[in-house]
């Protein structure tokens, strides 16, 4: 039996990776490298891909996307994303995590970062207090995650300094 499912792991794992290493092609479903969103591919247009996700189709540059199998409950996947993104008007470009612990903190930017970048947010600011530094580290340990050209800087010390990170996404 243990030999079963090793073999069995092991069909899984290269079928993973085989996805992975595909051309992305119209009719994919894809996931952003840098988080969890998951679309469809409704056109390719030269390094760009026109994806729908949850009811909206967005840009996203092809370099960013992994093609993944699809979902097999629909449902439950497009109801996530109705609830995330159901009106880009409403994704904010701005977020404060004062005084959140570091997991809660971490979830909260991982889906800010997502809806911004959906919906298309090149200028990001996010509010983590000065105090001992903890949370601006890990605002910056998720940007690095996301592997995009963009430049962080922080405002002067009378519109709160140190205690602010300004994401600017080119």
């Amino acid at each position: 039996m243990a030999e079963v499912n090793s073999l069995h792991n092991e069909t899984l794992r290269k079928s993973k990776t085989a996805m992975h290493n595909k051309p992305i092609e119209t009719g994919d479903f894809v996931r952003l490298k840098s988080g969890d969103t998951t679309g469809t591919v409704e056109e390719i247009l030269k390094d760009k891909a026109k994806v729908s996700v949850g009811g909206l189709t967005v840009l996203i540059p092809i370099s960013q996307l992994i093609a993944e199998r699809k979902p097999q409950d629909l449902r439950r996947v497009k109801g996530v994303f109705t609830d995330i993104l159901s009106d880009v008007s409403k994704v904010k470009d701005k977020i404060d995590i004062r005084g959140l612990r570091v997991d809660e903190a971490m979830q909260q930017l991982q889906e800010f970062f997502d809806q911004a970048l959906i919906a298309g947010k090149i200028n990001l600011e996010i509010l983590h207090g000065k105090g001992d530094g903890t949370l601006k580290r890990i605002v910056k340990q998720k940007l690095k995650e996301y592997n995009l050209p963009m430049q962080i800087s922080h405002p002067a010390p009378d519109a709160g300094g140190d205690g602010i990170t300004l994401v600017h996404i080119h």
